[in-house]
């Protein structure tokens, strides 16, 4: 592991950043009228969809805040005086440093982000957090879909699994300050461990509703790429 904590720092943001790339739609809600050529989900399933994401996206940033805080204090005199934001944050945090659980965890979020980044990249305007069939919906089969069918959602379970190293792996202000235990801590938590559950539940559903969807959709056209790339998430695996 490295000696100072400071070059925790550059990590730090830059999974941060991954991370909100990650969970951030790059499309704007679709109308209720494309919505509902496609989508089952009513009621609680889209306000889950709407708000969970956002929920996971603040908890994450807070921790994240928290661990440069932590970082940077003991070395910059001035920064003491943010203290003050977080009581939470105990005296010795001396034992912060970068593990190989950290970086195995930075790796992740960055492959997660990076891949979700390809996706919005190839899909364009029919990337969608919602369950939709848009307006002159074209069906896409290059870029990460010419692997697998639904790379977004492999790309998520990567970004999920970075999140918990990143943060309660050794050598984290989890971990090493007591963060764990504060309402943050409880808070980060919950809200990762629930959305790890839902996503879960998820893929498995989803994933056969999109082929369903688009099959419907595409007819001969969704057969064919799917006689070409037959997994849905990992290539020879499913």
């Amino acid at each position: 592991m490295l000696a100072s904590p400071a070059w925790k720092i550059p990590f730090v943001l830059s999974a941060a950043f991954a991370f909100h790339v990650a969970s951030t739609s790059p499309n704007p809600v679709p109308s209720e009228k494309e919505m509902e050529r496609a989508t089952t989900e009513q009621g609680w399933g889209k306000f889950v969809m709407r708000w969970l994401p956002l929920a996971y996206k603040m908890s994450f940033w807070m921790a994240c805040i928290c661990e440069l805080v932590a970082i940077a204090t003991p070395q910059s005199s001035w920064l003491i005086a943010a203290e003050w934001l977080l009581p939470m944050l105990r005296p010795d945090c001396s034992n912060i440093s970068i593990t190989p659980g950290f970086l195995a965890g930075w790796s992740c979020l960055f492959i997660g982000g990076l891949s979700r980044y390809w996706c919005y990249q190839t899909m364009g305007r029919h990337f969608t957090f919602e369950l939709t069939i848009r307006d002159g919906h074209q069906l896409v089969t290059t870029g990460p879909y010419a692997y697998v069918r639904h790379p977004s959602y492999t790309a998520t379970f990567f970004a999920l699994a970075g999140t918990f190293l990143l943060h309660f792996s050794a050598g984290t202000w989890m971990t090493e300050c007591g963060g764990a235990d504060t309402w943050l801590g409880h808070a980060c938590a919950g809200i990762w461990s629930i959305d790890a559950a839902f996503l879960s539940w998820l893929v498995i559903w989803r994933t056969r509703k999109e082929d369903d969807m688009l099959r419907a959709e595409f007819g001969k056209k969704w057969d064919d790429w799917a006689a070409r790339v037959p997994w849905r998430l990992v290539p020879y695996v499913y």
